[in-house]
């Protein structure tokens, strides 16, 4: 008689592992058949948090994937990965898609040897497989896989995630799609493909036999071809998944860059991305394996380190080292040698550089095998190289000029690309179709799906198109995503867009067009955006933005303005607080940051900052002017003038002197 607990025992163990017709009891409650749940508690320290990472969730249960096939439609999904574990969190998603690109079937047969393999290659249920393990046995996986899950999003902070999102850590930018089989083998014990799925076991193998799970048609896949826009039936399982850690939300008043960009680190401290694999391990035959002490040396450009680590199989390791010599004299032969190498060994990346090397050789020869390269390692995924046979394509003439032929092999190449994640491509693409009346509709559509996608470049493009257009009420809907990817530069112009463009139809609140105007202001450091924050905002903002705009302001016209506004606003305070604290201390500092704004507004030239100046310090103004009148770079005599009428001694400039003209050669005499 089976008590509940058993059978609770029986049933998960068929929610895994898919039990078959005619399974035996017997044979569902071996000991050393896998076994697994979504979660499970350990003691094995985490050695990989907040990085980008590659797990097999081949252990999924068929509802965990069917929810991550909702998830992928619904947006980006969202995960909360720790490298023990990977959970999918349904209700957060990211604002962007995913665009499905079929590749050249390949077949791949991994063996998970140890606990710290199967721990670290299935986060799912990995630490309770590797527990039933013993020292002969191992997990065996087969893996066919014909395409890609990709979304153009390559970065995301928190203030971007949608919906419920607590325990966020890593959003899925690419799935694996195919087939797979996993069964308990014996370690050492080379098996094909056709051997994991096929349903007879060989015989003599009674006592060792394995409990097995599938998902998906072998010969199914094999129809699979590279231009397909979707898997064929039988063959869409998810395999493997690219994790990318998602950023902390940006701290205010971060450091910027030239673009006024926040500069926010991702969670924790990414290893390579070339790996996939977690701190410690490196990437050979398709699982990740103990790195050892190479691993960080070959990290730190040790070539040494490196060659050891590509000799055990490690692609990353040849890759390194094949950069390493590549560019070092006499060793580019050498180089290509270890990049040919990670291209064999499976990383796309080493075939896009040997192929980027042999376009540019004087051989013919040697630039057809560059081509040909680039063309397979396309077929199999590689966007890099699709990436340089789309641009290799491209003439740079106007889309009614080129070429049909290379205009037609620069979209096919170019659309591949964009589809496998390259949003740069995707943009590309659209500013070619947007070129023609009769393609224009399909390029606009590119555009948002690339911006949206999270390419705040994309945004500012597709923007720029449309105002060309005098498309307002899309010109303000392309500059706002953009300012909500990151884009800080478009903000203002989200908020009010210049050269009059018509934005009747937009609907928006007037506190949606001050947001957008105060974070392209404080966050971005855009002038324009403070100007509108002034004009739009309320009292709490315009004061503050002006004077903000002030400081960073380098145009005149921008300098006067702000600096002007920020001296009223500063003089209201000091005449309407007697004891209250103004922003900038007490009612005497009020005083002295308006004479200060005035000064430099005035000097910007804005005549009634002038007035104001002269009447409120009337020292500081005359030698303002005098000192401007004395420049000698200064061209403008106004201010000499405005010397001449307040009674000031005014020197005549000296002329600018010309240096003289070098001697002309004395011609040598002939013969």
């Amino acid at each position: 008689m089976w008590g509940r607990t058993q059978l609770g025992i029986l049933l998960s163990l068929c929610g895994l592992f898919a039990c078959q017709p005619g399974a035996t009891t017997a044979e569902l409650v071996r000991p050393d058949a896998p076994t697994a749940k979504d979660v499970v508690a350990d003691t094995v320290p985490c050695r990989d948090r907040g990085s980008y990472a590659e797990p097999l969730i081949v252990d999924w249960s068929s509802s965990g994937r069917l929810d991550l096939e909702f998830a992928m439609k619904r947006g980006v999904a969202v995960v909360a990965y720790d490298c023990q574990s990977l959970r999918l969190l349904n209700g957060c998603s990211l604002p962007a898609g995913y665009a499905f690109a079929g590749v050249t079937v390949k077949e791949e047969v991994i063996q998970l040897a140890n606990a710290d393999e199967i721990s670290a290659n299935l986060p799912l249920s990995g630490v309770k497989l590797a527990a039933g393990m013993d020292a002969r046995s191992s997990l065996d996986l087969a893996l066919v896989m014909v395409g890609k899950r990709s979304t153009a999003l390559r970065q995301a902070d928190k203030t971007m995630l949608e919906g419920e999102c607590e325990g966020a850590t890593h959003y899925v930018r690419a799935a694996t799609m195919g087939a797979f089989a996993m069964a308990r083998g014996s370690r050492g014990e080379v098996k094909a493909a056709a051997d994991l799925f096929g349903a007879e076991v060989k015989a003599g193998s009674q006592a060792q036999r394995s409990a097995k799970t599938m998902d998906g048609d072998r010969a199914s896949c094999s129809q699979s071809q590279p231009e397909d826009t979707a898997p064929p039936p039988g063959c869409g399982a998810s395999l493997r998944l690219e994790l990318v850690p998602i950023a902390p939300k940006p701290a205010q008043g971060e450091k910027k860059d030239a673009k006024g960009n926040g500069k926010t680190e991702a969670a924790g401290a990414e290893g390579p991305v070339t790996t996939g694999c977690p701190a410690g391990m490196t990437k050979v035959g398709g699982k990740c394996v103990d790195g050892g002490a190479e691993l960080a040396l070959c990290d730190d450009n040790d070539r040494g380190a490196c060659r050891r680590l590509c000799q055990r199989g490690s692609s990353y390791g040849c890759l390194k080292l094949g950069e390493s010599l590549l560019w070092r004299a006499g060793k580019r032969e050498q180089g290509l040698k270890q990049l040919r190498r990670a291209c064999a060994l499976g990383n796309e990346d080493g075939c896009a550089r040997v192929a980027s090397q042999l376009k540019y050789s004087k051989d013919e020869t040697e630039q057809a095998a560059g081509v040909a390269l680039a063309e397979a390692s396309c077929k199999r995924g590689g966007a890099a190289s699709c990436t340089q046979l789309a641009y290799a394509a491209l003439t740079y003439r106007p889309a009614e000029e080129a070429d049909p032929e290379e205009e037609a092999a620069f979209h096919r190449y170019a659309q591949r690309a964009c589809d496998l994640g390259e949003q740069a491509l995707c943009s590309a693409r659209a500013r070619r179709l947007v070129e023609k009346p009769e393609t224009e509709a399909e390029g606009f559509a590119l555009y948002r799906r690339a911006c949206e996608a999270g390419d705040k470049y994309t945004c500012q493009s597709w923007g720029l198109e449309l105002r060309k257009r005098n498309d307002g009420p899309g010109f303000v809907e392309a500059f706002t995503l953009g300012c909500k990817h990151g884009g800080l530069w478009m903000c203002g112009e989200a908020a009010l867009p210049k050269e009059g463009l018509s934005i009747q139809d937009v609907e928006r609140s007037d506190e949606a067009q001050r947001a957008l105007a105060r974070r392209g202001c404080f966050e971005g450091d855009d002038t324009y955006a403070c100007r509108v924050l002034v004009q739009r905002g309320k009292k709490e903002d315009w004061g503050k933005g002006a004077r903000h705009g002030c400081h960073i302001a380098w145009a005149k016209d921008d300098i006067a303005y702000l600096c002007g506004r920020a001296a009223d606003h500063a003089a209201k305070r000091a005449r309407t607080l007697d004891v209250e604290r103004c922003e900038d201390g007490n009612t005497e500092a009020c005083h002295r940051s308006a004479t200060r704004f005035y000064a430099r507004a005035c000097e910007a030239g804005e005549e009634m900052a002038c007035m104001r100046l002269r009447y409120r310090d009337g020292v500081q103004y005359r030698r303002l002017v005098m000192v401007k009148c004395e420049d000698q770079r200064y061209t403008d005599e106004k201010w000499c003038e405005r010397a001449k009428e307040e009674g000031m001694k005014v020197r005549p400039k000296k002329p600018p002197q010309k240096r003289p003209a070098p001697p002309k050669p004395t011609p040598k005499p002939s013969g």
